[in-house]
This record gives structure tokens, sequence and C-alpha cells, in this order.
């Protein structure tokens, strides 16, 4: 049998953590028997427990910054429980915690240094709609509400995008201009959701003030509602879309379609294009290969 590694330990250790294994400390000491201190006096159950509290406490304000309008919504004991369970059932992976219990969104929000790929694949959004005691409770809507802000905190911490060339666009023919393909911004993120987010989040009030007051309530409309998340000055913040907007963009992100094509299908979003330029969801062009393989604006 091979020698395991450094890192084969410590993946070990943290998964015997993680099941909370009441032997731990004996069976960590009885290897450790000729060095006293490794001994049970040193390392013993109580203090893995301290060990325990003071890495979850880590994960909980990590979380309870991620997700602040989710905690407000449910109050802090009940965020404890949930993340209590998330954290068990998928612990991070990675040093820096600024991307743990978020969604992963493929070359969108993806942190320039954020190289290594997480173990785990549930983000909290997915925990919370797997989760039966939500469910059960009629609680629904936290999930798309958590998805909304796992999208925001990515935002924030998506790489910069080149500043749109508006005087190079300008110079392009009028042909050349609409066999261009439109690029994205890095921080944006399209969500569909049945619940209205914006109505839920306007209306939240923190559990402890809202057993003071009645007077507002929960705002709980279904439908068919859009949101594009974005970051703007620094600050990520979100916008309620059309569902034509929705799809317009959805088409965008995608790629590969040129803009003649794009405004053919989305002749209601020709109206729109300045605005999303101005505002940054539209970060750069890509001009056609005939024209110049090299550029981008």
């Amino acid at each position: 049998m091979s020698t395991p590694s450094l890192a084969d330990i410590q993946n070990q250790w943290f998964d015997w953590l993680d099941q909370d294994q009441p032997a731990i400390g004996e069976r960590f000491a009885s290897a450790h028997t000729d060095h006293p201190r490794l001994g049970k006096t040193c390392l013993n159950n109580a203090r893995l427990d301290i060990y325990r509290n003071n890495r979850f406490q880590v994960l909980l304000q990590t979380l309870q910054q991620h997700y602040p309008q989710t905690l407000a919504l449910v109050g802090g004991d009940y965020f404890k429980q949930l993340v209590r369970l998330y954290s068990r059932q998928q612990p991070p992976t990675q040093r820096n915690l600024h991307t743990y219990g978020l969604s992963q969104y493929q070359g969108l929000g993806q942190a320039a240094d954020d190289t290594t790929p997480e173990r785990h694949t549930l983000s909290f959004s997915q925990f919370l709609h797997a989760n039966q005691d939500i469910q059960s409770r009629g609680l629904v809507y936290l999930a798309p509400l958590a998805e909304l802000e796992s999208a925001l905190q990515r935002a924030y911490f998506a790489s910069n995008d080149s500043v749109w060339d508006g005087e190079g666009f300008a110079q392009l023919s009028p042909n050349t201009q609409m066999r261009c393909q439109l690029q994205l911004s890095h921080s944006l993120t399209l969500l569909d959701s049945r619940w209205d987010l914006e109505a839920i989040i306007n209306s939240i009030t923190p559990s402890e003030e809202r057993v003071k007051s009645t007077q507002k309530t929960l705002q709980l409309h279904t439908g068919d509602f859009y949101f594009v998340v974005y970051r703007h000055t620094h600050k990520p913040q979100f916008y309620a879309l059309s569902g034509n907007e929705y799809r317009a963009l959805t088409h965008l992100r995608a790629g590969g379609i040129e803009l003649a094509d794009w405004l053919q299908q989305h002749t209601s979003a020709a109206a729109s294009l300045a605005q999303w330029i101005s505002r940054g969801w539209i970060s750069h062009f890509i001009r056609a290969a005939q024209d110049d393989p090299n550029h981008a604006g």
C-alpha cells in the first residue's frame, strides 16, 4: 500500500470532521501512541468539537453574507439549521470561500483566480430546492430567491469587461456593423422565475422587526418573471425584464449570431440596444472573421 499524500490525509481529516464521528479523537491518538503530544489528553473529542464549531461559524458567516435576503426572510435560527445541513452535505473544497454555496455559470461571473474546480456540485439554492422541510413548509420561493442572491454575489467577483468601443463601432460600414457579434458582460446573468423576486425583496422585513410590526406583508406573486443581474459602477444589481427582452439577451448569450440575424429575430430589442450598451449589459463586439479576425471592440 502506498503512503498517502498530504492532500489525502487532509481530505480524510475533513471527511472525519464533516461526518462528526465520535471516535475520531481516539482513532487519531491510537495511531500516535509513541508521541506524547498527540495523546488523548491533547487531542480529544471536546477539542475537536471546538474546531468543528469554529469551522461551522466561518461557513455560517460566509453564507449569511452571500444570502442576506434569505437570512432576513427565514430568520437567524432557521437559517443556521439550513447552513448546518448544507455544510455537512457540501463541505468547501477551496481555501477561498467567496464562491462557496454559489451557483456556477459557465462563462459568466467566473473569478479570474478561480481555477481549482469545486468538489461539490450542489449550490445553496439547489440545496434549498431539494430540501423536504422547506417544501413541506411551503417555502418553495426560497430557492429562486437564493439563486438571485447567488447571481448578485458572482456579479461582484466577475472579471472586468473591456469598455465598449463606440467610436470604433461607428467607424465601421453599416454592412460590417451588421456582421458583428455582440457580447454580454462577464458579470451578467439571466434568470427566469415563476415568483416575482423583486416584489419579495421589496417586502422583506428582518425577522426581528417582523415580530413588532405587521404593516408590511410578504408579496408572493406567481407568473412568468424574468431578471437580469449585472454589476454597474462596482455594485451588483438586478433589473426586471420583459419576456421579449429576456429571450433576446438569452440569444446573445448563446453566441454565434450576427447582429443582422439577431435584429431580424428580435425586432423589439432594437429600441433597447443603446440602453443595454450604456448599462454595460453588452460590453463589446466581435467583427466577422472575413472582415478582421483579430479585432474586437
